[in-house]
């Protein structure tokens, strides 16, 4: 198997990275819309819509990356779509 080159590989943790930003913007847009809505200070959503797209952020990163690259494809969405796989040298 050919190993994939720079830009192939920047390319799919590009698409993986936009893929997590998007569930994590959408996570914390969901929390933040239930806490509007329980009457909360908007400078308390705020601080708390900070901390809750970094945890969640680690916590998906690591979640994803983790599950799916030791899944049977050995490999993020990102690297599927542009058919790089994962294996030991």
């Amino acid at each position: 198997m050919k190993k994939a080159s720079f830009w192939r590989l920047a390319a799919a943790y590009a698409t993986d990275y936009i893929l997590l930003r998007v569930l994590v913007l959408a996570a914390v847009a969901c929390v933040s819309a239930v806490l509007r809505f329980l009457g909360f200070e908007l400078r308390f959503i705020l601080l708390l819509a900070g901390a809750c797209y970094w945890v969640t952020g680690i916590l998906v990163n690591t979640l994803y990356f983790a599950a799916l690259e030791s899944s049977e494809k050995q490999a993020s969405l990102g690297k599927s779509w542009l058919s790089v796989k994962v294996y030991k040298v």
